[in-house]
């Protein structure tokens, strides 16, 4: 039985999908939409705290402004974290609610609806719609300029080949690398309408408006792509192999070798194909998935350009729509309920993996929430920090978010730039009337002078976010393992027992092991009694840290 929604039904159902989403999206689910401001949010809260005509020249290169421009204007009404995420919350719903009008463009309004569920319940996008990162921004822009596309080679309507513009430069201020799905669009465009001169006049001049809307920014894509390519840092983004295993698992819906969402959709683009007045409603989609994932994929091999899963967020709505529109017309309603029940295991495993019935490995890496609780950590700080000389913070913006549990009504702001380098280490401090917290670059020298000066703590933050993989937020605090380390000839080395026990050590940890097993009893007891005796600085934080000479030089 073939299931056809009128106009009044469908508002109510997508009503209930909306209702869902917000529920699912505000409701504090653990590892998913609950948890501290992260490094990245503090980061972010930081640059758009500035005045608005300071911001652009404040972020990162390879950072579009119109993130930081929403946030600027949050920002005036309060600084708490609800406040801070709203704008992503805002911008999540109502790419569900542009879905569901593209969708019924394409298709028709069941298509319509159930991709709208599948995006509603689907963990990557609850996940992101909590983070003031605003990763939303970028799917809403993606979703308004294919519809306004479409619509454009429909109506021949001007107004609608302005939209469409409009939409390509918000997309391109929101996310430089929007572009790609701009030339998806384009390459979509003349593979249905070769010969449509009328068509085509108008797409080039609006392509041309789009440019010139860009010019301001364009001037900054030379040095993103300077700063992302070679990987960046070393240490972030999809090397090698890495990203056929994310896009397997991203796209699937669970890690593991059977990516079942993808199967989903590439029987659904040959079903459609073979129904031929949706040929070109299947191209669209394909276009602006494959096209974008392609161009990242060269970017990587050849240019090692900096890429991580949460990029490809914007394309998974088209995906979710391919997937949705071949299950509505598949004929058995067993293949219906197979198809729906491959988009419902990603929320059904997070509801397994609460409940302890899987491990957190089971879900892919992107889905869920993996940085550690700065907000803790911060209050350890602030209880502890009269007995400390120096606090280092690693990575360095991670003391934004600290900062902000420290002084929420940002009293004392960070001080950043260049009089604060000192041959490139030293980035951020805050400073009161207490002590003081520095965000550096990874640097043994550095780090030995100031433990030389007084008693330092360290804060890798990178390596809660490892243990939380893991273990996950809630076992972090209840496990405690500590060993002392000294600086000796320029290496970290590993004490022994008796001479820990003797001798203070110059660096104390907050660090977390990758993995705790059963063999760590012993160690966990020894752990506790070294801290009666010889550790004030936290009770519930400190952990283990063996790094190699070469990990303390910057790449």
């Amino acid at each position: 039985m073939d299931i056809k929604l009128k106009g009044n039904i469908s508002t109510w159902v997508l009503a209930i999908v909306l209702l869902i989403a917000v529920l699912l999206r505000v409701c504090p689910l653990e590892s998913l939409t609950r948890g501290s401001i992260e490094f990245g949010e503090g980061w972010i809260m930081a640059k758009a705290s500035q005045p608005i005509a300071q911001i652009a020249g404040e972020i990162l290169s390879e950072e579009a402004p119109l993130k930081y421009y929403f946030l600027h204007a949050v920002l005036r009404f309060g600084r708490s974290e609800f406040l801070i995420r709203l704008p992503a919350l805002f911008f999540d719903i109502a790419s569900i609610l542009a879905l569901f009008f593209l969708g019924r463009l394409l298709f028709d309004r069941k298509t319509a609806i159930l991709a709208s569920f599948f995006m509603a319940v689907s963990v990557w996008h609850i996940h992101h719609s909590a983070m003031a990162r605003t990763y939303p921004l970028y799917v809403f822009s993606a979703i308004l300029s294919t519809y306004f596309l479409y619509r454009a080679t429909q109506s021949r309507h001007v107004r609608d080949w302005l939209f469409w513009v409009l939409a390509l430069a918000f997309g391109f201020y929101s996310f430089y690398a929007s572009l790609f799905v701009v030339i998806g669009q384009v390459c979509w465009f003349f593979l249905c309408y070769p010969g449509r001169h009328d068509l085509v006049k108008r797409f080039m001049i609006s392509l041309g408006l789009f440019t010139a809307l860009a010019l301001p920014m364009i001037s900054r894509l030379p040095q993103a792509f300077e700063r992302k390519a070679h990987f960046g840092t070393g240490r972030w983004g999809l090397q090698g192999y890495q990203i056929w295993e994310a896009l397997r698992d991203h796209f699937g819906g669970t890690a593991g070798p059977y990516p079942w969402g993808i199967f989903v959709f590439v029987l659904s683009f040959f079903w459609l194909l073979h129904t031929r007045k949706q040929k070109p409603q299947a191209l669209l989609l394909l276009a602006v998935v494959a096209v974008p994932i392609c161009f990242y994929i060269f970017c990587i091999y050849f240019f090692q350009i900096s890429v991580i899963p949460r990029y490809f967020l914007h394309l998974y709505p088209f995906f979710l729509l391919m997937a949705a529109a071949g299950i509505a017309s598949w004929p058995r309603r067993i293949l219906r309920f197979t198809g729906i029940f491959v988009f419902m295991l990603p929320i059904c495993s997070y509801g397994a993996y609460q409940a302890g019935l899987i491990h957190r490995n089971s879900i892919p890496y992107d889905y869920l929430r993996h940085y550690p609780d700065l907000s803790q950590i911060a209050s350890t700080f602030e209880r502890d920090r009269l007995s400390l000389d120096y606090v280092v913070v690693d990575p360095w913006s991670s003391i934004f978010s600290i900062q902000y549990y420290l002084d929420r009504d940002n009293k004392t702001p960070i001080v950043t730039g260049e009089d604060l380098q000192k041959d490139g280490q030293i980035y951020a401090l805050y400073e009161d009337s207490k002590t003081k917290l520095y965000g550096v670059a990874e640097n043994l020298s550095l780090l030995e002078n100031l433990a030389a000066a007084g008693r330092l703590l360290v804060i890798d933050t990178i390596g809660l976010i490892k243990a939380n993989r893991y273990k996950g937020s809630r076992a972090i605090s209840t496990w405690l393992k500590a060993k002392a380390y000294r600086v000796e000839k320029g290496h970290f080395k590993e004490p022994q027992p008796s001479y820990a026990a003797e001798q203070p050590a110059d660096f104390y940890y907050i660090l977390p092991p990758p993995r705790i097993t059963r063999e760590d009893e012993t160690s966990i007891a020894v752990a506790r009694e070294l801290l009666a005796k010889r550790l004030t600085v936290t009770q519930s934080l400190v952990y283990p840290f063996n790094r190699k000479e070469s990990d303390f030089h910057e790449n």
